[in-house]
């Protein structure tokens, strides 16, 4: 397990999904980011929780 918080702070899209792309497919990432589009397009399995006062929101995969 592999975790990446607040994301965007630290690293450029660019860098963000070329990390993303070359990690082991049987590792498990969570991101943290206030910025969804930044976990799109990387060719992996990416599902995307929403989470609002605690709470869990919205669960959707997006690739």
């Amino acid at each position: 397990m592999f975790l990446l918080d607040d994301i965007d702070t630290e690293l450029d899209i660019l860098r963000i999904q070329r990390m993303i792309k070359y990690t082991d497919e049987e590792l498990q990432i969570f991101i943290t980011t206030t910025k969804p589009q930044l976990i799109e397009n990387t060719g992996k399995e990416v599902f995307l929780i929403e989470i609002e006062g605690g709470d869990v929101k919205n669960l959707k995969k997006i690739n």
